[in-house]
């Protein structure tokens, strides 16, 4: 390329977002750093490493390809793909400890099949959709689908989420989204179903909900220094810069 334009990160500032995302969530919440569509442009490898390097417990990617490339540039920590998989891609998963999103019962009985032939046990998250329409098990039938899927006695459902459609926008459909949730999880605690992460908050929420961080969030556009919130002023410094050269003055 000799056009005189490139892109430059500074990842100096990804350590002063996540800085300031920890401050709003306390030390007891973990952070799953959402680094899908190649770390939302950022460049999937060293944002990821670096992140690593910060101590972010959990990473959260848009396909099976970028956790197989995080793997295999390193990164030991848990892996979820936040959109559901094909059936095709259960041995890779499994190979490469990579958790899938679970909305479906036929995959998590080939799952299952497939880790029993090999002796192992896959942590795996359901998602519910509390009403953005996207993808999830409605959250009214999903304590059913739970339950089926918790007898499968080779996958181990490690976390429950879900997703806000209008967080910046919605008040109201947002806290009844969060109180959907939360009647799910009193639900599967009767059954004596519980979770070790309950994440629903993304950059949005985890400002203005704090009663969506339960113990995990989902930090994305805000680690790269956007404001994912207009009407509020937040210390946020961007990373990416697209730079270029004066080619001719006249």
């Amino acid at each position: 390329m000799f056009r005189p334009l490139w892109i430059e990160i500074k990842l100096g500032n990804l350590r002063k977002n996540l800085s300031l995302v920890r401050r709003y969530v306390g030390e007891s919440v973990k952070i799953l750093a959402t680094v899908k569509q190649n770390a939302y442009g950022h460049g999937l490898i060293r944002i990821a490493k670096e992140l690593d390097n910060l101590g972010v417990n959990f990473f959260g990617v848009g396909s099976l390809e970028e956790a197989i490339a995080l793997r295999e540039a390193g990164i030991k920590k848990p892996i979820l793909v936040l959109t559901a998989l094909l059936p095709s891609t259960i041995k890779l998963l499994i190979k490469y400890r990579v958790r899938p999103t679970v909305v479906d019962l036929a995959f998590a009985r080939r799952l299952d099949k497939e880790a029993k032939r090999l002796a192992k046990k896959v942590d795996i998250h359901i998602k519910v959709d509390t009403g953005m329409g996207r993808l999830g098990v409605w959250w009214e039938d999903a304590k059913k689908f739970i339950c089926k899927v918790c007898n499968l006695k080779n996958l181990y459902v490690e976390g429950l989420f879900t997703h806000f459609s209008s967080a910046d926008t919605d008040y109201s459909f947002t806290t009844f989204q969060i109180k959907s949730f939360n009647a799910l999880i009193k639900e599967c605690a009767k059954e004596g179903i519980f979770f070790k992460y309950l994440h629903s908050a993304n950059s949005i929420a985890l400002i203005k909900y704090k009663s969506s961080h339960f113990n995990l969030v989902r930090p994305g556009l805000i680690l790269y220094g956007i404001n994912p919130y207009s009407k509020m002023n937040i210390e946020l410094v961007p990373l990416l810069s697209l730079k270029s050269k004066v080619i001719f003055l006249k």
